[in-house]
């Protein structure tokens, strides 16, 4: 959930962060957006990519080096977890920590409680991989970094809640859970190896949601598995195991939640479909919609999708909507600073901003902010991934 002239507004607002049930957070914050104040950073440890999903975060800095923080159950992290459990009892990491990932990673990929990181040649994951989500042939999970030769050429992986998929050459393979038609190979059995989506045509990027999945193909946006929002198509409620055309075409990007479904046009516009009820497509309501939005925004450079919400990087900044915001497209403000790239989790948001820093917001139950707290803040915080 990834990848710029950013305008920033020149007054203050408020917004309310909502701390989810289940989240070990019982309140919540409704906080002014105030300045922030930052040190220069230095080249070697400036954000070069930011990636999100669930209740953690990983960096990759300038230096090449991987550092993750947030929720470690099942050893999502990578690194030892914090001698003090979070206030809820589950292992998490408070502050960013180095993963010791063989050197070379250019991109992240990261799965509900796994994590991946790609070179050039190679692939390597660590965590869950209890359904077979790394796709090494296996269940057995990794507490460090571990080579998935099978993985090895894939050029973009994403991550669900308990399946992975990648391109690797001109298909899109998938391994994990599939109960819902996540592989996209027309069944619902789980695959312990990659394996390839029925996919009409050479992928040009893929994206994920918990349990469904999304390619692009010559610009045509096709998704596959669970149903129940209506995020992949329109035709109904029940799981669609093999890809189908959502009617979104002209497409750059793709993102999902639970239950919904964005795309980034390369026009710089912006389509949602599927479940509305927090008001994560954006249209200024929580109607129910029938078939892709269209939203007012343009100039989109880069779309994520957390659990019920969703933002967007465009030319005037970062904006949210759904769950934790309103139904309609909202601007964080920085306090005069600039971002570049973004990243979501299930309830909580990250940017990397112009002078390579990290601020994330929203819940921080697991210390998923990144800034040694488990204090939720509605107001953006540094993550420490430069000590």
């Amino acid at each position: 959930m990834r990848w710029l002239l950013v305008f920033v507004a020149a007054c203050s607002f408020s917004t309310s962060v909502s701390v989810t049930p289940g989240d070990g957070d019982t309140e919540a914050i409704d906080a002014p957006m105030e300045a922030i104040d930052s040190a220069p950073t230095p080249s070697g440890c400036k954000a070069a990519e930011i990636e999100s999903m669930a209740a953690q975060t990983c960096v990759l800095r300038s230096d090449g080096e991987v550092w993750c923080w947030g929720r470690n159950e099942d050893d999502a992290i990578g690194v030892p977890s914090d001698p003090t459990p979070c206030p809820n009892g589950d292992k998490c990491v408070r502050v960013p920590k180095k993963v010791n990932v063989p050197a070379g990673t250019v991109q992240l990929g990261m799965g509900d409680r796994h994590t991946c990181a790609m070179s050039p040649a190679k692939m390597y994951c660590w965590g869950d991989n209890g359904n077979g989500q790394f796709g090494d042939n296996s269940t057995n999970s990794a507490t460090t970094p571990r080579e998935i030769p099978l993985r090895n050429g894939s050029t973009i992986a994403r991550g669900g809640e308990l399946h992975t998929c990648a391109i690797k050459g001109t298909a899109v393979q998938c391994s994990g859970r599939n109960e819902f038609g996540e592989i996209g190979d027309m069944s619902t059995t789980q695959r312990e190896t990659p394996t390839a989506a029925g996919l009409a045509g050479i992928p040009s990027t893929i994206g994920a949601g918990f349990h469904h999945t999304c390619a692009i193909v010559g610009g045509a946006v096709s998704c596959w598995g669970q149903n129940t929002g209506r995020q992949v198509d329109n035709s109904g409620n029940t799981p669609i195991t093999s890809p189908r055309l959502s009617g979104v075409t002209g497409a750059g990007a793709v993102a999902g939640g639970i239950a919904h479904t964005c795309a980034r046009l390369v026009s710089g516009a912006v389509q949602c479909w599927g479940a509305n009820n927090a008001g994560q497509l954006g249209v200024g309501n929580t109607n129910t919609q029938m078939g892709p939005q269209m939203l007012g925004l343009t100039q989109v450079s880069q779309i994520v999708a957390g659990a019920d919400h969703t933002c967007a990087l465009v030319a005037t900044g970062v904006w949210c909507w759904g769950e934790g915001y309103t139904s309609a497209p909202t601007q964080i403000n920085f306090g005069g600073m600039g971002a570049i790239a973004i990243a979501a989790g299930s309830y909580h948001d990250c940017a990397i901003m112009m002078d390579g820093t990290v601020r994330c917001w929203g819940t921080n139950a697991y210390g998923q902010l990144g800034n040694n707290s488990t204090t939720s803040s509605a107001t953006p915080v540094q993550a420490v991934v430069c000590p």
